[in-house]
C-alpha cells in the first residue's frame, strides 16, 4: 500500500499521529477504503461454473468469473465486462441476483484491500465457454462438489451460498 506523506491540495506534511493520515489544515484525510470487485456464481441445472487461474496471485487456484470495478462502472456493468472477457458469455445483468459483499486482502499481506460484491446468475441454456488467457480450464460442479477456493471473498461467498441453498431445500 502507498503511504501518503503530503496533502494533495496544500502539500503540507500529513499528521500521522491519529487513526488516519490527515492534513493539518483540514484539506484531506486518507481513509484506507477498499477497492471494489464483482464476481458471479453462474449456474446451469444446479451446477456452478468454476475457473482455474492461469496467473498470480493464486496461480492454479479455482475461482469464479469476476474482477475489479473500473471507474464509471456499476458492479453489474463490471461483471458483464469481466464475464465476457473471461468466458465469452454475454450476460443479462437484469437477471443477476445480489448475494452479498465480502472483504479480503488481494495479493500478499500488504496487498489491496478489496470488497467483493457477489451475485448469482442462473442460465436457462448450457453455454459454450471460451476462456481467455487468465484461466487455464473450467469445470461445472454442484455446490457440494465445489473445488477449494483460495480467495477469501469468493470462499466466504460460496459458504454463504451453500447455507442459503441448504435453507431453501
Amino acid at each position: 500500500m502507498t503511504r501518503w506523506i503530503y496533502c494533495p491540495q496544500c502539500k503540507l506534511e500529513l499528521d500521522q499521529s491519529g487513526k488516519y493520515p490527515k492534513c493539518p489544515s483540514g484539506h484531506f484525510i486518507k481513509y484506507p477504503n477498499p477497492v471494489a470487485s464483482a464476481f458471479v456464481f453462474i449456474s446451469f441445472h444446479s451446477k456452478y461454473l468454476f475457473l482455474r487461474r492461469n496467473y498470480e496471485p493464486k496461480f492454479g487456484s479455482w475461482n469464479v468469473p469476476g474482477g475489479f470495478v473500473e471507474y464509471g462502472e456499476s458492479a453489474e456493468q463490471a461483471l458483464a465486462r469481466e464475464v465476457k472477457e473471461e468466458t465469452q458469455l454475454t450476460i443479462d445483468i437484469s437477471k443477476l441476483k445480489y448475494l452479498g459483499s465480502f472483504y479480503q486482502e488481494y495479493g500478499d499481506k500488504n496487498g489491496t484491500k478489496n470488497l467483493g460484491i457477489a451475485f448469482c446468475l442462473e442460465l436457462e441454456t448450457r453455454p459454450e465457454i471460451v476462456l481467455n488467457q487468465e484461466h487455464s480450464e473450467y469445470i461445472w460442479r454442484t455446490l457440494e462438489e465445489s473445488p477449494e477456493i483460495e480467495s477469501t471473498d469468493i470462499s466466504n461467498a460460496l459458504e454463504f451460498l451453500k447455507k442459503i441453498n441448504d435453507i431453501n431445500n
